[in-house]
């Protein structure tokens, strides 16, 4: 290891503040990533953070007598260290050391505490370093994860779910785009968040699914056991912001605002949206209507071997088989998207299913590419709405 390489200014204050236990959470991930960039900057920073330590426990030292126990961590490490490399800039480092310690022991003396350099496990550190792990299931496809607290989640086609490493230990947030299933594992002390654009949706150890494919601007609830809240994050409107309790068999559909709440920031309360960036939100709020359904489990059929489809809208389905097969839709006449269909697919390919479309509605279908193009029969027009009278 070099002799004391060179290191940065901002990094001179990081260190200063992490041995006077005064630093905030972001310049500590700051460190921890400095740390990270190679192995001797680990070297470094454990060497020093070990003589720093041990200063403290002597005697001929005074615990508060900062510039002694610096001078006596440059002292023992260049002993260590050959004299070829590039030393610490030791009066600029000081000069941190004595401010970061100044507002440190006025709090003490502030509130009559004792002053004292806390110690902390440097490997502890490192292993809490926050980075998001991304899982997501393309158009077209489906997936399945088991989480590290035993919880599953099954992704809708075009989903994405974003978390920290530091999932089911130090929280359990989630921040999802698209359409997932859940069956989340029971840890009273640690609840199970989702936040689904603005709206937030708490449990401890339930089933539910949700909605919230960003191009349909809702996030829709369902929910088949247990209980769960749902509350807006960002809406300054005081109806909006009322918290929701779901109950087993129900749903609730929600107008989605954007919200641009980092994972590890989702258990925290978000604040409100300005008024100016909240027009278009407070004229839309609605009192939000929860629908008690005969079988909730509908809503979730599309992960299982039968896909459910009940009284759908050809519009709707539309959406969904597109997702699902990785195609686009065209319709070329408009009033194909009010026909309804119901029915359970299981396998089969896009080509059946346009056939069973074709056989029960007067709709014909076009492929080409990955574009499907829907035009009306108008031969079986007159039958088909004389049946469905």
């Amino acid at each position: 290891m070099k002799e004391l390489n060179h290191i940065p200014s901002d990094v001179q204050e990081l260190i200063a503040g992490y041995l006077l236990d005064d630093i905030k959470s972001d310049d500590f991930q700051q460190l921890i990533k400095w740390i990270h960039l190679s192995e001797e900057n680990k070297q470094m920073f454990n060497q020093m953070n070990d003589i720093w330590q041990a200063t403290a426990s002597e005697k001929k030292f005074e615990k508060t007598d900062v510039q002694k126990r610096w001078d006596e961590v440059l002292l023992r490490v260049r002993k260590r260290a050959p004299r070829n490399g590039r030393e610490i800039d030791t009066p600029r480092f000081y000069s941190h050391m004595k401010r970061a310690f100044a507002i440190a022991a006025a709090v003490a003396v502030i509130f009559g505490a004792g002053m004292f350099v806390q110690s902390r496990s440097v490997e502890k550190a490192i292993a809490e370093v926050v980075e998001y792990i991304e899982v997501s299931a393309p158009i077209g496809s489906r997936s399945h994860i088991t989480m590290a607290d035993g919880s599953k989640i099954w992704l809708n086609a075009g989903t994405k779910l974003q978390y920290s490493n530091l999932f089911g230990k130090r929280d359990r947030n989630i921040k999802l785009t698209g359409e997932a299933f859940f069956t989340v594992a029971k840890r009273a002390d640690l609840p199970f968040v989702i936040q689904a654009a603005d709206i937030k949706i708490t449990a401890i150890g339930t089933s539910f699914n949700v909605k919230a494919y960003a191009e349909e601007g809702r996030v829709e609830t369902s929910l088949e056991s247990g209980s769960v809240k749902i509350e807006r994050t960002n809406s300054v409107n005081e109806i909006d912001r009322r918290p929701i309790i779901l109950q087993s068999n129900e749903r609730v559909s929600l107008l989605a605002y954007a919200s641009h709440q980092p994972v590890d920031e989702i258990g925290r309360e978000e604040k409100p949206a300005s008024r100016e960036s909240s027009r278009v939100e407070t004229q839309t709020v609605a009192i939000p209507v929860i629908e008690k359904l005969d079988d909730v489990r509908v809503s979730s059929s599309w992960k299982d071997s039968n896909w459910v489809i009940r009284d759908e809208s050809m519009k709707s389905l539309a959406v969904k088989l597109g997702r699902k097969y990785d195609v686009n839709f065209v319709f070329l006449d408009k009033e194909l998207e009010k026909y309804k269909f119901s029915t359970t697919l299981r396998d089969e390919t896009l080509e059946q299913v346009l056939s069973m479309i074709q056989i029960s509605a007067p709709i014909r279908y076009t492929v080409k590419e990955k574009n499907v193009y829907l035009s009306l029969n108008p031969r079986f027009k007159k039958t088909f709405e004389e049946s469905i009278q």
